[in-house]
């Protein structure tokens, strides 16, 4: 229970964060309270923790399995293609070799994959 109280804990401290930082950066400045992500995210999850039969929330899940694979994809789109800062991989042959020559951010990144 503490294992779950604290996964919920952080998701309630972090995707508001993130939210808040998304809305600065696409709308060139704004700044949204915190808070205000934080309260519209429990009002949107208080009433769906009503809900007593699961089956109602395979439209929800559906969702939120398209929003994840989204975001898988535009995580390794952009760790591909994007030719920024990085190094090119205009030599790696196919995409197996594109994926092993990515480098990790830091040392500590396999720890953060082992806690998700």
């Amino acid at each position: 229970a503490a294992m779950q109280f604290g996964v919920c804990l952080t998701y309630l401290i972090f995707v508001p964060q993130n939210l808040v930082e998304c809305t600065r950066v696409i709308t060139g400045g704004i700044n949204v309270p915190f808070y205000v992500f934080l309260i519209a995210m429990v009002m949107i999850e208080i009433p769906l923790s009503w809900i007593r039969d699961i089956r109602k929330l395979t439209p929800t899940n559906v969702l939120a399995t398209l929003l994840i694979a989204y975001g898988l994809v535009s995580c390794l789109a952009i760790a591909l293609f994007w030719r920024g800062d990085q190094e090119s991989y205009e030599d790696s042959a196919n995409l197996i070799e594109k994926i092993s020559n990515l480098k990790p951010l830091n040392d500590t990144w396999y720890l953060f994959i082992g806690t998700s």
